[in-house]
């Protein structure tokens, strides 16, 4: 588990340019790190935004504002989130231990984690997008058994700031009458921690106010936006080439790759255990379902695939919805192989086909992923100027200010945030 977190951090640090670790991201700078400084730890902890909880970014700003000058904000938000991220994979490692048992398995699913080749884009290292990894740990946790009463109340505390973090997670919360169980007691922890967590954000999406220009695209875009934002950056994640690849052959190809996930699906469903098809089902359906609200909340023109109409360089591609996503859906293939790893126990005469399978399934995968995420980018980039020389530049202008005077300070992406001299001083 130890090694497994170094590699994620490591890979965020290798994935990300060095010059974007110097750039404030979005609601990291005008939500989570300008209302810390404003109102304070306990008023801003569990207060709503757009709509729903964001309990672990709030909790990260709280600790990398006091623990850092204010220029280096954002590398102490990325050291925060690299950690995160690798804590994440080692925990999808040890969480599946008993519903995929092979390790070989385990350790693919810890590594896609690190290596979905769209998550290069914008969501490794910032705490606004920091709630896919939320997302993606949720059905892991609700499916583990824990051995311990001690390790089943920790896993419940991450529960609770998982689902606290990502308001789709409550989705998950269907998993739960197939889970606990009289002779499995120590699930318990993890579905209260779940259930306080999911509670508490419908609370908030019913009393807090979110502007939203949500739209209903229909089942065919919505379709075909999933082939073109979680399964092409599977494979093909720089945007150029995602865009001549739909105006050469349209949805073939991301079809032709989707096919691959399907006969995984098939596989679990025909030769898994009981919590295996279980798992898989909430893969699949979860992949598409996570997709589908987020575009249909987002309401974002791009998104209508189906309207023959809109020129291909018009569409939405390679969009932050499809990396929850796409992790669930990579996710199939080493189920798969762990249940084809196991069958070939039961049948001899195919044992060496079989286990070759599993290991071409999961190494292929990795590989695949890992080759691909070297043709991704970062997107950062679109700031006037780096945060630690605005920060010092606006510090200077301050001198001679009243400290209830405020500067604005760009951040990514093409926004700003103001604060006043007096937390510049600081």
């Amino acid at each position: 588990m130890g090694l497994l977190v170094v590699v994620g951090v490591v890979s965020c640090y290798v994935r990300v340019p060095s010059e974007h670790l110097d750039i404030v991201w979005a609601e990291d700078g005008e939500i989570f790190l300008r209302q810390h400084l404003d109102d304070g730890f306990w008023s801003t902890l569990f207060r709503g935004y757009a709509g729903y909880q964001h309990f672990v970014p709030r909790l990260a700003a709280a600790v990398a504002v006091p623990s850092t000058p204010l220029w280096a904000y954002p590398l102490a938000v990325f050291a925060i989130c690299a950690l995160l991220t690798g804590l994440a994979g080692a925990a999808v490692y040890w969480l599946s231990r008993d519903i995929v048992p092979w390790i070989p398995a385990r350790i693919a699913l810890g590594l896609i984690t690190f290596v979905l080749p769209l998550a290069m884009q914008e969501v490794i290292g910032n705490l606004a997008d920091l709630h896919s990894y939320a997302m993606w740990l949720a059905p892991w946790l609700l499916l583990s058994r824990p051995r311990r009463w001690w390790s089943a109340t920790l896993w419940g505390v991450v529960a609770f700031a998982v689902f606290m973090t990502e308001v789709q997670a409550v989705l998950f919360l269907l998993l739960l009458p197939f889970v606990v169980r009289r002779s499995q007691p120590r699930t318990l922890p993890i579905a209260v921690g779940a259930v306080i967590g999911s509670i508490w954000q419908i609370v908030t999406v019913i009393t807090v106010e979110r502007g939203s220009n949500s739209e209903w695209f229909g089942i065919p875009s919505l379709l075909g936006g999933y082939l073109v934002n979680t399964v092409m950056p599977l494979l093909f994640v720089a945007p150029d080439s995602v865009r001549a690849r739909l105006e050469q052959s349209g949805l073939i190809i991301p079809t032709v790759i989707l096919l691959l996930f399907v006969i995984a699906f098939v596989v679990a469903m025909m030769w898994g255990s009981g919590r295996q098809r279980l798992l898989a089902i909430a893969l699949a359906a979860a992949s598409f379902a996570i997709y589908a609200g987020g575009v249909t909340i987002d309401g974002s023109a791009g998104f209508h695939y189906a309207d023959d109409a809109m020129p291909i360089w018009e569409r939405a591609v390679n969009i932050r919805y499809g990396v929850s996503s796409g992790m669930l859906l990579a996710a199939l293939v080493p189920l798969a192989a762990a249940i084809v790893h196991a069958r070939a126990a039961r049948v001899p005469r195919a044992a060496v086909a079989l286990r070759s399978v599993a290991w071409l399934a999961v190494s292929g995968l990795i590989l695949t992923m890992s080759v691909a995420s070297t043709r991704a980018i970062s997107t950062r980039g679109w700031v006037e100027a780096t945060w630690s020389y605005s920060v010092q530049t606006q510090r200077a202008s301050c001198l001679d200010g009243h400290p209830d005077e405020r500067r604005r300070l760009p951040i990514a992406p093409l926004r700003e945030i103001s604060l006043s001299c007096a937390q510049l001083r600081q």
